[in-house]
């Protein structure tokens, strides 16, 4: 899940007769993305087993299935399927960009609500992505998050915010915990002109992380295994 206030470009939706072909497009993958998944729903933890290389999605084969579905019920009212269409055949023009402040304090909110398949907790609250790093999460595009204001709103993400037109720039993922707290702190203290409050809540989250001694943790302390 995403890092700190670098800047993100994305494309705004254009106008015209593309957008009723974009929502047809996005309704209808939608609908054959839904339609596979309940038909593979009995071998779903199978398939996401040999996908993540986590073999806890069959040793605890039904509570996958629940889980699954709890996801699809999500998904199908964030219209996740559709949205990611949309932003795949929106085009971009110079003028047509959102630059993306702030950063990923693990709230979960964006993770369907909570209430992703993959999602896992930590301490405190924190939560993170329990297949990071596996082939299955580059088919996702959870690491965009968020494009726009509209996607900051949908999910009331407490920390990123839309800062205006900005040049194309990648956006980098970085952990919540890990050596790299100390970069990540110089970057978020360039958005204090832009957003003091998100600013103050990212430095009094690294002070306590500081002062528990949780800035040396490893990527495995935040990633247990099976």
């Amino acid at each position: 899940m995403p890092g700190p206030s670098d800047c993100a470009t994305q494309a705004l939706p254009r106008k015209g007769f593309l957008i009723p072909i974009r929502l047809f497009l996005g309704q209808l993958c939608a609908f054959v993305f839904f339609a596979c998944v309940i038909v593979l729903l009995p071998l779903s933890p199978l398939l996401l087993s040999l996908l993540t290389g986590k073999g806890g999605f069959v040793r605890n084969y039904y509570r996958t299935i629940v889980k699954l579905l709890i996801t699809l019920i999500a998904m199908r009212q964030r219209r996740s399927v559709e949205r990611y269409v949309q932003s795949l055949l929106s085009v971009a023009r110079p003028s047509q960009v959102t630059k993306i402040g702030g950063f990923c304090n693990h709230c979960g909110n964006c993770c369907l609500d909570r209430r992703c398949l993959f999602l896992e907790k930590g301490r405190e609250n924190q939560y993170f992505c329990g297949i990071f790093g596996t082939t299955l999460r580059r088919f996702t595009n959870c690491g965009a998050y968020p494009i726009n204001q509209e996607d900051i709103d949908l999910y009331a993400c407490p920390t990123y915010y839309v800062i205006g037109p900005a040049s194309a720039a990648p956006r980098p993922i970085v952990p919540w915990f890990g050596s790299d707290l100390e970069t990540v702190s110089q970057s978020a203290t360039a958005d204090e002109g832009r957003n003091p409050a998100i600013a103050g809540a990212w430095h009094g989250n690294l002070s306590a992380a500081t002062l528990r001694g949780e800035t040396a943790h490893d990527q495995s302390a935040m990633h247990p295994r099976e």
